[in-house]
């Protein structure tokens, strides 16, 4: 017996020390010398577990869903069937996922991957569009979450489905604002998630015609925030801070939405602060830099002209 196990142990050794290939073959080898090994359970799903390390989905799904029809009542059985959902879901089988996520959930509803399941279910359905019950899922997979990291991204992907929804009702709009706001304060410290969220909030604001607090959120939560943000870490650029944190794209286009804004308002002082706004962006190396300078030109050309017809006026 001790030999057996120690033949078996030789393939995690070889693994450690990188060399995959022959872990591989060792367990191969180990299958065909001991088949009536009660370690046989444990080589089948190192097997599998080696091809969805190495990416091949399609012969990894094939082996764990082999294990759990083979040894149903084993330990490895609810995380083989959770690997095999996973290798569907990244061969892009949605409908095939979502059937398994349904069984996962019959068979080992009190399991700790219960929430990751309901996370993946959540993932399928969205791909698919159907962001209602996405959301549903989502919602579910945050309540049962074992980590606060897990709670969080499912919060994410909930809010993200519910705002796609609020373009046939609104009130998902504000559902969705609810969540994103929530995230804007966990991820406090997480400052580039921090402000993604924050850009979601005052989208939501915007779809919902509630364009002060729009800008607000774009101007006061986003902009001013990663600027106070840049001079507090001294000697820091707004743009290098901004590559630091990974959060270029949410700082940039909060510029030129709040800007739209301010342009679409179309007063002279509305004008002159999508102005003041533009000029942050323009000339930089950040995303929509090019979209900005249009803007900002078009805006320029208003306001010269309100500034000729003003004193036009005057005379």
């Amino acid at each position: 017996e001790f030999s057996v196990r120690a033949s078996f142990l030789k393939t995690e050794a070889l693994y450690s020390l990188g060399l995959e290939n022959q872990a591989y073959s060792n367990t191969v080898a180990f299958l065909e010398k001991y088949p009536k090994s009660p370690l046989v359970i444990d080589a089948n799903f190192w097997l599998a577990k080696y091809d969805f390390n190495a990416h091949k989905y399609e012969q990894a799904e094939s082996r764990f869903l082999e294990f759990c029809e083979k040894w149903k009542e084993s330990k490895q059985a609810p995380v083989a069937h959770f690997l095999a959902i996973y290798a569907m879901l990244e061969q892009k089988k949605y409908s095939e996922v979502i059937t398994h996520t349904a069984k996962w959930s019959n068979m080992h509803s009190n399991d700790s991957l219960l929430a990751e399941i309901q996370f993946i279910n959540g993932e399928a359905r969205s791909q698919l569009l159907q962001f209602d019950l996405a959301a549903l899922s989502f919602a579910q997979s945050s309540k049962n979450a074992t980590t606060q990291a897990l709670k969080l991204r499912a919060m994410m992907r909930q809010a993200d489905c519910l705002y796609t929804l609020g373009a046939d009702n609104s009130v998902r709009y504000e559902e969705a604002a609810l969540i994103y706001k929530e995230l804007m304060i966990a991820q406090e410290q997480a400052r580039g998630t921090s402000i993604q969220m924050a850009y979601k909030l005052a989208k939501c604001y915007e779809k919902l015609g509630q364009y002060e607090a729009a800008i607000d959120g774009y101007y006061v939560n986003i902009i001013l925030q990663v600027e106070n943000w840049a001079k507090e870490a001294a000697g820091t650029s707004v743009v290098h801070y901004l590559q630091a944190i990974g959060g270029t794209i949410w700082y940039a286009r909060a510029i030129v939405d709040a800007a739209l804004l301010y342009e679409k308002e179309g007063s002279l002082d509305s004008l002159k602060s999508a102005e003041a706004i533009l000029v942050r962006l323009v000339d930089t190396q950040l995303p929509c830099a090019d979209e900005a300078k249009i803007s900002l030109e078009r805006i320029q050309g208003r306001l010269s002209k309100m500034i000729v017809t003003s004193e036009k006026t005057l005379e």
